[in-house]
């Protein structure tokens, strides 16, 4: 799950560097990997075990997902930014919740 969301950071990151340099040939991949695994992503979430918190991540992922399309559209890289912005703590409470329960199994 975190090598996930670190490759849609990735993404994310090489998209918006490539917009900057007016670069579609390049971000337009970008934009799609990282679209195709929010989608993914969205497609596991469980409801049922976890109403609130599914919730949350469907709201985000659907976000991102927008905001990365905008980004497109526009082939402005201030719509990734904002993207990253709100996408980029996820991946950061993973790595805690990584680590938590590699210390806790140790």
């Amino acid at each position: 799950m975190l090598l996930l969301l670190e490759a849609i950071l990735k993404h994310m990151r090489v998209a918006e560097a490539a917009l900057e340099r007016k670069d579609i040939a390049t971000a337009r991949p970008s934009i799609e990997r990282a679209n195709d695994i929010i989608y993914m992503l969205q497609c596991t979430l469980k409801p049922d075990v976890a109403p609130e918190l599914c919730a949350s991540l469907k709201d985000i992922y659907t976000f991102v997902h927008l905001r990365l399309i905008k980004a497109m559209a526009t082939r402005d890289p201030h719509w990734i930014r904002e993207a990253t912005r709100v996408f980029a703590p996820i991946e950061q409470g993973f790595q805690q919740a990584v680590k938590l329960v590699q210390q806790n199994g140790q």
